[in-house]
């Protein structure tokens, strides 16, 4: 696969290249370039084009444009999908899954913006009597763009689109892992008519990428969903020009669980969090709180769902959860649950690892002083069973954690839930459900190591431009 670069296909300039692989089987799929400086400062100097070509095409025409992307997506979504199962190792039902997804989110961007209107001011002091005072949404410039591995084109739709909605250009920066699925909808939006000068796509080492796009003060601005490691050298990059960044990090997101609530089926939304994209999921459920009362009763019927899933290559379309993006990325995890364990914990299902795939593990005996129950985010399909005895004993195991993506909260007693999720440090509660529940609409995203800004249909639009004030003096 290509680089693009002012439109078209590109190999590094000194010719290297890296392998792709399909992590379930080990099997060498494709390379892609590895972009160096000179390939980087190609696609920033496009892009200072694209910025206006694009910028500068009204309103009305992009939403046509993006909305003719919408459909080509509808077209290509299986060729798009096979590619993704391949390098990705999710389960079809997750590819699959991840597609039905789109055409709402990409909607609501361009419905948003044909309705996202600026601010008229009164004239509520004096000397403003005769003065009309206004504001309009204007592009940032020019967006980096990086893209996470786990679900690639969902966060390709909630970066990529609204900032080329708003006007902005773009540097796409696909996951190294799995790029074949940015890549080739990156050339749909080329193909809808979106200039060649506002999309360019660099592939290669995230660090090397990433920081040097994010170093040049010729971007405006950068997205990012990946690890708050990640995001703290990006910041850092970006602060160079006072750059403002949205960033949706990692999360040690907890599921609390009281005594009234229905077991069967509260086990089965604890396994249907924890397996999609194999548990790599920033707002997936990682840690279960739960009231001691019903603690050991549940822990058995979790480990008997968790033993009935069916795991395997993606290519098998029954199977419910693949593999994790890498061997080394299973190894990790593997590692984390060993540590977990040699710190007290007891294996109640799973934890068996086999190249890059990782059975689902349920861990009973962990307490809330160990890592895994406060900032040892577990990117793989684990759940660790924590007890407490009253509501302020789950809230305060909740709270102990730098992240702060989400949570949810399981039991019949509406309103103590209500009273218990007011309390907690995160930016999204789900209610007898699992965290990962995203609609296109809400504002996702959380305090502290999980982030910054908030993305989705009601808050991105905002994140890729800036207010501009237009003040008409004595002209009334």
């Amino acid at each position: 696969m290509k680089m693009l670069i002012n439109g078209m296909h590109a190999d590094a300039s000194n010719g290297e290249t890296i392998n792709v692989t399909n992590p379930a089987t080990g099997e060498f799929l494709y390379t892609i370039p590895r972009a160096t400086t000179e390939d980087i400062d190609k696609a920033i100097e496009a892009a200072q084009y694209g910025k206006n070509d694009w910028g500068e095409m009204p309103l009305h025409e992009r939403i046509v444009i993006m909305n003719r992307f919408a459909d080509l997506l509808d077209q290509e979504k299986d060729t798009i999908r096979d590619s993704m199962l391949l390098d990705t190792g999710k389960s079809f039902g997750d590819c699959t899954g991840e597609f039905s997804r789109l055409r709402p989110l990409i909607n609501g961007y361009t419905g948003k913006a044909a309705h996202l209107y600026g601010d008229h001011f009164p004239d509520n002091q004096a000397g403003m009597e005769h003065d009309i005072i206004m504001t309009e949404r204007v592009p940032l410039g020019v967006v980096v763009c990086i893209i996470p591995f786990n679900v690639p084109i969902s966060m390709f739709c909630q970066k990529v689109v609204p900032a080329l909605i708003m006007g902005n250009s773009v540097i796409i920066k696909p996951p190294t892992e799995n790029p074949s699925s940015t890549i080739m909808t990156s050339e749909l939006l080329l193909k809808a008519g979106v200039p060649s000068t506002a999309v360019q796509v660099i592939t290669g080492k995230g660090s090397e990428i990433g920081n040097y796009l994010c170093s040049s003060p010729k971007i405006n601005a950068a997205t990012l969903t990946g690890s708050d490691s990640t995001g703290m050298q990006i910041m850092a990059c970006c602060a160079k020009n006072l750059n403002p960044c949205t960033f949706e990090l990692g999360g040690n997101d907890a599921t609390i669980i009281f005594e009234d609530c229905d077991l069967e089926k509260t086990a089965k939304i604890c396994i249907e969090s924890r397996k999609t994209v194999t548990g790599q999921a920033c707002g997936s459920m990682k840690r279960i709180i739960i009231q001691n009362s019903i603690k050991d009763k549940f822990a058995e019927i979790l480990a008997a769902e968790a033993k009935k899933l069916k795991v395997g290559d993606p290519a098998d379309h029954s199977v419910e959860m693949g593999c994790l993006i890498s061997e080394a990325a299973a190894k990790t995890v593997e590692s984390q649950v060993n540590e977990t364990v040699d710190a007290g914990a007891a294996i109640l299902a799973g934890g068996k690892r086999r190249g890059a795939f990782y059975d689902m593990t349920v861990l009973g005996n962990v307490t809330e002083d160990m890592d895994i129950a406060q900032n040892m985010e577990i990117f793989g399909p684990v759940l660790p069973i924590i007890g407490f005895d009253t509501a302020e004993d789950a809230i305060r195991i909740n709270n102990n954690t730098v992240y702060g993506l989400n949570a949810s909260i399981i039991g019949d007693d509406l309103r103590r839930n209500v009273k218990v999720a007011q309390k907690l440090h995160v930016g999204h509660v789900v209610f007898d459900y699992h965290n990962n529940y995203r609609p296109a609409e809400i504002p996702w995203g959380g305090p502290g190591h999980s982030g910054i800004g908030r993305e989705g249909v009601c808050a991105s639009l905002q994140e890729y431009s800036e207010l501009k004030t237009f003040t008409f003096k004595d002209i009334r």
